[in-house]
């Protein structure tokens, strides 16, 4: 399986991870930019559907030090030679309940799945020898497919691994894990995800400090505008979980 590994800021680990996988990525964000076409019915109208998630992410997704996560975005797009739009929304999804089933036949032998581990997790838990979790979607995302994952080493944040690139499970050397099964997104409507797994394995230690990072749990309103109709999982080292649900 192809593993970039990237270090640094966020513009940093952007432009090795387009530098290490240019081939890779590029198929696999056209492939995306065409089930959003599908979705909204022109580029325009797909470039302007996710404008509200992109300001989410320059809100809430950045650091003070390493950058905002859309920094990592650009830096693959200069790499790549991609426009940013273009790029933007290789590392997002939105799609149609018929883009999905366009999909799903399509792909239906290639099914979505991940394990994770990390073998010394928390030094304050001796009796646990690391944290191991898996997730089984059942669904042929064709991005997912050939979107390498990720060996991340922030500037100033957690060593974290990103399984399918941007879009999947995380876990990070302090234990937390955040799983994605694509397969939970919910409801026939369209489906939006800007996804904040591989910025909460980065800068979050436990489950605790994920669902702080995100939002109180008894203010919805308040949570961060991430995603919609979208379900993830969270869990630590200490034995803490949760699942994060988006609607």
């Amino acid at each position: 399986p192809e593993i970039a590994v990237v270090r640094g800021t966020w513009y940093e680990m952007g432009k090795q991870y387009g530098q290490q996988y240019k081939e890779e990525l590029i198929p696999a964000i056209l492939e995306n930019i065409g089930d959003q076409i599908r979705t909204w019915g022109t580029y325009e109208k797909a470039v302007e559907a996710f404008q509200p998630y992109l300001q989410s992410y320059d809100t809430y997704l950045t650091h003070p030090i390493d950058g905002k996560y859309t920094d990592f975005i650009k830096g693959v797009a200069e790499e790549i030679d991609l426009a940013f739009d273009d790029t933007m929304m290789g590392f997002m999804y939105v799609a149609s309940a018929e883009v999905r089933e366009y999909n799903r036949r399509k792909e239906q032998n290639k099914l979505c799945s991940a394990t994770l581990a990390w073998g010394e997790a928390l030094a304050e838990y001796p009796e646990k020898k690391g944290v191991i979790g898996a997730m089984n979607a059942d669904i042929g995302f064709a991005d997912l497919h050939y979107a390498p994952a990720i060996l991340a080493f922030p500037s100033n944040g957690n060593p974290l691994v990103s399984v399918h690139g941007h879009f999947g499970s995380a876990v990070n050397g302090k234990g937390l894990m955040i799983e994605s099964p694509g397969g939970s997104m919910v409801g026939e409507d369209v489906c939006v995800g800007v996804f904040p797994n591989i910025f909460l394995a980065a800068y979050c230690d436990s489950v605790n400090e994920a669902i702080q990072f995100l939002g109180k749990p008894d203010e919805p309103q308040n949570w961060i505008p991430t995603c919609w109709n979208y379900n993830f999982c969270l869990g630590d080292a200490s034995g803490e979980a949760c699942v994060v649900y988006y609607r």
